[in-house]
């Protein structure tokens, strides 16, 4: 009768092959090894292996002291089902970081291994030309808002007093030319050589005390702001940012929605009715000049018509104007205020986030400055500034000789110019300022402010920030590397020619579970981890994920799971392998028998027995769970009863099973 050892549970647990060799080396070895010394006494042989089994089995003959050798009792015990599986660790998240346009990295503020937090520079592309744009595209606005103020405000009687003035002053410029000079600009010039050369022999005695103090005090000054800076925007500053955004909101929806719409409606209102009466008049005309040329009525008459035409005529012309010139000026104000409300609305985002970090560096660098001036005072005048006032003196000095010797001829040129650019902002001033001028003034200030927003934005860009927080894991470029731009946030785990740096978070394992336990795989199960590297160390984890679709890899169904580790984060490193136990349900007080005890009889599980003379017998048993070298029993069987382990000398299972 040919035996099969069982190769799973019945819930499908395999049992280890070194427990099978071991069954099998326990149960089937008991083959008799003898040797024939000659050929001419095989019978003999075969004699003598008959007459050994006999006496074999008649030593055993079921004696209870060699029974206790050959079996256990069935114990219970409280079992935990435990699912074995291998995995690695892994980083939580991980990305590539590469910058948004190409060029030539400037700057690397970090390495690997640095723990860095969201929003962090990590690195700065070049940026000496956006800088350089940047600065001109404010200086534009600048320019552009000081424009604009200048037009909407309007002529002011003042400025046209000061425009006046200065006309007259340079009016006096000229005519004091076209004398010469007179003594008491020769006695001023005198007086300005004697002033720069009392500073001079000042500069060449040292400096003064109130020198001194007056660069301490402007020191106090520097360093109190810079510590008003470090310290952060106020509560009460960013209210009133806010309330200035409101505002802005509040005016720009008015001029949506406010009297210039209205008077808009009204505007195509009476072009309208000015269409009608137009061509009434049209009609009227066309038929009182067939009368005129009847005779019916007068030429006198006939021309008030064609007067009454044309007035009509001029009336909708007008109309049409005053559209045009409400819808262009509710255009523009319209842009006007957005501009408005978008700088707000900046301005109050810059006041949310904090003082900058480039102005708290700006600071620095002017306390800095305020020091070594201060520094320099108290240590002396340097020979530099001592060169630049003897220059001042020279200068002085020549203005001097030059009001003693007389006017030049392309001195009186210069003035008689700027007499007549005087005379002309004089004239501009008195006249005022026309509404396209303004509207003209508004296009030029919002187009200058996205230009600036434009810069701003290509000059955030040059920074290369962290998504999250985490690690460094990888550095892949150097200061000066030439590096392009590719997906910003890549999740490959390689180095590419585009990444400057690998960024990780936290850890887990990734666990590959067969097909057959992945049923006993839960959500929050308890999960043990040994690394290879801590053989001696059990970990402790979660599962926290079960993958929806399962891998196949050397012709086995796999399903990822994920596990949230709980314990060992400080010492397991990504990339480490190790092996995991599933802890599953656990059963108390359950019978269990050892491996080794499991026999098959004709495709049946069971166990040998002893029967009542002391004899294996086999019953059949239904089985549960491996639990190591042991296997838990359901049915069949008790505790106490006894189990062999080993067959008794000289025996086979096929023997016994052909007894049964």
């Amino acid at each position: 009768m040919e035996t099969n050892f069982p190769e799973k549970t019945t819930h499908g647990s395999t049992i280890p092959e070194e427990q099978r060799n071991l069954k099998k080396k326990s149960l089937l070895d008991s083959s008799y090894r003898g040797k024939p010394w000659w050929i001419a006494l095989v019978t003999a042989g075969l004699l003598i292996l008959t007459i050994g089994i006999y006496l074999g089995r008649k030593r055993y003959d079921g004696q209870p002291e060699v029974l206790e050798t050959l079996t256990i009792p069935v114990k219970t015990q409280n079992i935990v089902v435990r699912i074995t599986a291998s995995g690695a660790v892994q980083p939580i998240q991980r990305v590539n970081l590469s910058p948004k346009n190409q060029g030539r990295l400037a700057e690397l503020y970090v390495k690997q291994g640095d723990r860095v937090q969201a929003g962090q520079i990590m690195a700065r592309m070049e940026s000496r030309d956006l800088e350089a744009k940047l600065r001109q595209a404010q200086a534009r606005l600048k320019n552009s808002k000081a424009n604009l103020a200048k037009q909407e405000t309007g002529s002011r009687p003042e400025e046209i007093a000061a425009a006046r003035a200065r006309l007259n002053q340079v009016e006096a410029r000229l005519s004091q030319l076209q004398v010469g000079s007179r003594p008491e600009e020769i006695a001023a010039a005198r007086a300005r050589l004697s002033q720069v050369g009392a500073r001079l022999s000042q500069l060449q005695a040292g400096s003064r005390q109130e020198e001194i103090a007056v660069a301490r005090a402007r020191l106090d000054g520097i360093q109190a702001n810079l510590s008003q800076l470090q310290a952060g925007k106020r509560p009460e500053e960013i209210a009133q940012g806010k309330a200035r955004l409101e505002q802005a909101i509040t005016r720009w929806q008015n001029a949506k929605t406010g009297s210039l719409k209205e008077e808009i409606e009204q505007a195509k209102a009476r072009i309208e009715a000015a269409k009608a009466e137009l061509e009434l008049t049209t009609k009227r005309l066309e038929r009182y000049k067939k009368l005129v040329n009847e005779g019916a009525i007068t030429r006198d008459a006939y021309e008030e018509y064609v007067r009454d035409d044309r007035r009509v005529n001029a009336n909708l012309q007008e109309a049409e104007k005053r559209l045009e010139q409400l819808t262009q000026f509710r255009l523009a104000e319209i842009e006007r205020l957005t501009a408005a409300m978008e700088e707000e609305k900046q301005a109050f985002q810059l006041l949310e986030k904090g003082t900058r970090l480039e102005e708290i560096v700006r600071a620095e660098a002017e306390v800095a400055e305020a020091r070594s001036q201060l520094e320099q005072l108290v240590n002396g005048t340097r020979p530099e500034e001592i060169v630049r006032a003897e220059a001042e003196v020279a200068e002085a000095r020549s203005q001097l000789e030059q009001l003693v010797n007389g006017t030049r001829p392309e001195e009186i040129v210069r003035a008689e110019a700027e007499v007549v650019e005087a005379r002309s902002q004089l004239e501009q001033l008195v006249n005022g300022t026309r509404p396209e001028e303004i509207a003209r003034a508004e296009a030029e200030v919002a187009e200058a402010k996205a230009q600036v927003r434009y810069q701003e934005i290509l000059l955030e860009e040059t920074k290369v920030r962290a998504p999250f927080s985490g690690v460094i894991t990888q550095r892949y470029a150097s200061q000066g590397a030439f590096v392009t731009p590719a997906t910003s946030a890549s999740n490959a785990t390689f180095a590419s020619s585009t990444s400057i740096v690998a960024l990780a978070r936290g850890l887990e394992v990734l666990a590959k579970v067969p097909e057959a336990n992945i049923g006993q795989i839960t959500s929050g199960q308890t999960v043990e981890v040994v690394a290879d590297a801590y053989p001696d160390q059990v970990f402790k984890g979660k599962v926290k994920l079960i993958a929806p679709e399962a891998i196949v890899e050397r012709n086995v169904t796999l399903f990822e799971v994920e596990v949230a580790l709980e314990t060992g984060k400080e010492k397991l490193r990504s990339g480490m392998n190790v092996d995991l136990q599933f802890l599953g349900d656990r059963f108390d007080n359950a019978l269990v028998v050892p491996t080794v005890a499991i026999v098959t009889k004709k495709g049946e599980t069971g166990v040998l027995v002893p029967d009542a003379k002391n004899q294996p017998k086999f019953r059949p048993i239904t089985l549960g769970f491996n639990i190591g070298n042991q296997i838990q029993v359901l049915q069949g069987i008790k505790a106490g009863d006894l189990v062999f382990i080993e067959l008794p000398e000289d025996q086979k299972l096929d023997d016994i099973f052909g007894d049964g």
